[in-house]
């Protein structure tokens, strides 16, 4: 699902790259994700389902600031 190439800008690294079938893959998952969210919010108020989009988003990001610092 993903490859290896060599990094033109720094010999001494490697790049990995998703392939055509890793990118269905990851498709797949996100769709499922999606349905899944969905469902289990299809009674929830709008308001509700934006504020968890908002805030699932929110989290994310700043799990991204904490888990790169590490």
């Amino acid at each position: 699902m993903l490859r290896r190439e060599a990094d033109q800008r720094d010999g001494r690294r490697s790049l990995l790259v998703l392939t055509d079938e890793g990118a269905d893959a990851l498709a797949a998952i996100r769709n499922f994700r999606r349905r899944v969210i969905a469902e289990a919010t299809a009674g929830w108020p709008s308001l509700d389902r934006d504020m968890l989009a908002r805030l699932l988003t929110r989290f994310a990001q700043n799990y991204a600031q904490v888990t790169a610092a590490k």
